[in-house]
């Protein structure tokens, strides 16, 4: 079995170690046929289903990523104008202009 998706590398694996399917012989046209055709295409039925769920994942994880980084934008507009603001106000005052003297001096 494949370890869980690791979040962090951006990629996903999905792995269907057994896919057992099955019929309904008595309404199957061909009760040996459908089962011989589906049991020939079970490896390419698991890769198709395998590639669609990381691709759904993916696409799912992106998304909320997305909204993540949206919220923590929204969230920080404030606080980053009001730092803005204080630095401002900041230089302005005494104790600022004493600070820009003195980081002169040492510079």
């Amino acid at each position: 079995m494949k370890p869980s998706p690791d979040l962090s590398t951006e990629k996903q694996t999905f792995n269907i170690s057994k896919l057992d399917v099955q019929f309904d012989k008595s309404t199957l046209k061909h009760n040996v046929l459908v089962p011989l055709m589906t049991n020939m295409l079970k490896g390419q039925i698991k890769k198709n289903i395998e590639t669609e769920v990381e691709r759904n994942v993916t696409k799912l994880l992106n998304t909320v990523g997305d909204k993540l980084t949206e919220a923590l934008i929204q969230v920080n507009r404030p606080i980053m104008s009001q730092v803005g603001n204080f630095r401002q106000a900041m230089k302005g005052s005494e104790v600022g202009q004493i600070y820009e003297k003195r980081r002169d001096k040492l510079e």
